[in-house]
């Protein structure tokens, strides 16, 4: 079994029905799983939202950079997997001044229509990654080589 079925299994997946709507308490829903966003997601933001969702299924909201590449997320692609899941709106991120960030679940990929406009998104997320990564290189006075920069 794969740690995304996994994931799915500990998230209560549940489909809206009835006129009550949706379940509030689950973590994964049905339309996410169709939806653009959830299908072009890369295999670390996939990962990641796994991560995020087994762990809030057990209570836990804060995860750290250590836990995500413990799980199996390449350590290099932790920051662009979770600015990929930000950017298609499947997580909101409280950035705390301790080593762990707080994680929550948020509802904005529903209003992503097509799987282009959801690429669009997840390519620029993952491009002002690289650019960040260039800006903190450039203030520690450290010089990137041409594949350096281009790695994603």
């Amino acid at each position: 079994m794969t740690d995304l079925a996994r994931a799915t299994m500990a998230a209560a997946v549940v489909e809206a029905v009835g006129i009550a709507g949706p379940r509030s308490d689950a973590l994964l829903s049905i339309r996410l799983l169709k939806s653009p966003a959830y299908r072009c997601m890369t295999r670390s933001a996939h990962l990641a939202l796994a991560k995020i969702v087994i762990e809030r299924a057990s209570g836990r909201f804060a995860i750290t950079h250590a836990q995500f590449a413990a799980f199996g997320v390449d350590r290099c692609g932790i920051a662009h997997a979770v600015a990929e899941l930000e950017a298609l709106g499947v997580v909101a991120v409280h950035r705390a001044a301790a080593k762990a960030n707080e994680f929550c679940m948020s509802d904005k990929w529903c209003s992503i229509r097509t799987v282009a406009q959801a690429k669009a998104l997840r390519d620029k997320a993952r491009h002002f990654g690289i650019i960040r990564r260039r800006k903190v290189a450039r203030r520690s006075g450290q010089r990137l080589t041409h594949d350096q920069s281009a790695a994603p």
